[in-house]
């Protein structure tokens, strides 16, 4: 503003001024530090005069108050030319608007609006029927791709496919041909496959949908756990709540990790619970029972079965009353740890039972132990599965019997278990 030029130039003289007085005492004070850093112990005066310091505190509250002065004065000049800008463009636009009869104009748009309206609502209505019957094409089209993208992921190295056919239903084919004849494996894959495209079906959302997976690794090989695990994890994963139970360590092993904080004291998250089935036979009904319960801290601390198959195994063992329900799993799981620890020990030979020699001198207790974990871990007929199995009287002394084979032919290792469950070796 040309009125307050006068007071600025003013002020910025004596801030001129100021910066030339400030470098001068700047320069004396220097020298008398680099005299001071020579001398330390000399006493030096200080001479140099420091009493317009806060000079410019004064002068920089008076340029501050200039520029708001400066400021309302120009924000005054802007307020007045807006409002006679704004009174201007009223007054064109009222002259106009009577010039050129807009009345009559606004009323026949409104017409012809109308009439659009009409027309687009019709449209509407036949664009919606339209794309009812494409939905459902679209659908079954998607599904079938779905499918199929499922199934090659799955069995990539299979000829098998899903084909639309009329009526809306699908046909698993091999080589363009009606599949018979699917083994186990293939079953699986494509009933798995099929599940998960339907999950969606008919505008269902994964994040309001819980799903129930009963062992999905079930008459798949191991080369198919890992794309399980995948499907499960990423497809699955926006879904409300999944329940996954299974029979399969590795498949465990891999969901654990994945939702189970194994290193945070072994317990369940917010988001994930682990839980274990255990069944017994209820010794005075003689009936079987099952129960859920919290996973025992060995199967959530390790990745591998084998340390919780030898912990109960040498609770077995020792037990001075042992369940009918730890006996009759015993066997199936000896033959566990027996077939991990002998293949490690022995890889070169096939048959867990040919490497028993490792543990056992005499051909009569490698026989025995053989017997009793293979034949004791399967029915062997009818009757079997009608009533308590004899071996049960004699499975305590057939644990014990490697349990103390695996002391004396590998104390270290036994040591390490027992040092890993928590017992004096």
């Amino acid at each position: 503003m040309p009125d307050l030029r006068a007071q600025f130039v003013v002020l910025k003289t004596s801030i001129a001024d100021w910066i030339t007085w400030a470098k001068a005492v700047t320069g004396e004070l220097t020298i008398l530090v680099k005299q001071k850093q020579i001398a330390l112990e000399t006493p030096l005066d200080c001479i140099v005069d420091t009493s317009r310091t806060s000079e410019v505190d004064q002068i920089v509250v008076e340029i501050n108050a200039l520029v708001t002065t400066h400021n309302q004065k120009r924000t005054q000049i802007d307020r007045e030319k807006r409002t006679a800008k704004e009174a201007i463009e009223k007054h064109q636009a009222a002259s106009f608007y009577l010039n050129n009869n807009i009345p009559a104009r606004e009323s026949a748009v409104q017409t012809a609006t109308d009439k659009i309206s009409k027309s687009e609502g019709l449209l509407t209505n036949i664009a919606g029927k339209k794309s009812e019957i494409e939905a459902q094409i679209q659908e079954q089209s998607v599904a079938a791709q779905k499918i199929n993208e499922t199934v090659q992921f799955l069995l990539p190295d299979n000829n098998i496919s899903v084909a639309e056919i009329v009526g809306g239903s699908f046909e698993f084919r091999r080589d363009a041909l009606p599949a018979n004849n699917l083994s186990e494996g293939e079953k699986t894959a494509v009933t798995f496959a099929y599940f998960l495209a339907t999950l969606e079906n008919n505008g269902a959302s994964l994040n309001q949908t819980i799903v129930f997976l009963d062992d999905p690794i079930s008459s798949l090989d191991s080369n198919h756990i890992y794309a399980i695990y995948a499907l499960i994890t990423r497809q699955l994963e926006p879904c409300l709540q999944v329940f996954v139970s299974t029979h399969n360590g590795e498949l465990y092993t891999l969901l654990k990790d994945h939702w189970f904080q194994a290193r945070q004291q072994f317990t369940n998250n917010p988001d994930a619970c682990s839980y274990y089935t255990r069944r017994y036979l209820d010794s005075t009904s003689h009936r079987w029972h099952s129960v859920l319960e919290d996973t025992p801290v060995l199967l959530r601390k390790y990745k591998s079965e084998y340390q919780f198959i030898f912990d109960q195994l040498h609770k077995f063992s020792s037990a001075q009353l042992p369940s009918p329900h730890e006996a009759y799993t015993a066997p199936n799981l000896l033959r566990k740890l027996l077939e991990a620890y002998l293949g490690f020990q022995k890889p070169c030979v096939s048959k867990w039972s040919m490497k028993l020699d490792l543990l056992f001198d005499t051909e009569i207790d490698r026989t025995e132990i053989q017997k009793f974990a293979d034949d004791a871990s399967h029915l062997q007929g009818l009757n079997r599965a009608l009533q308590q199995p004899d071996f049960v009287s004699n499975a305590q002394s057939n644990v014990r019997k490697v349990i103390q084979a695996l002391k004396a032919k590998d104390l270290p290792h036994y040591t390490s278990m027992c040092t890993v469950i928590g017992v004096t070796p």
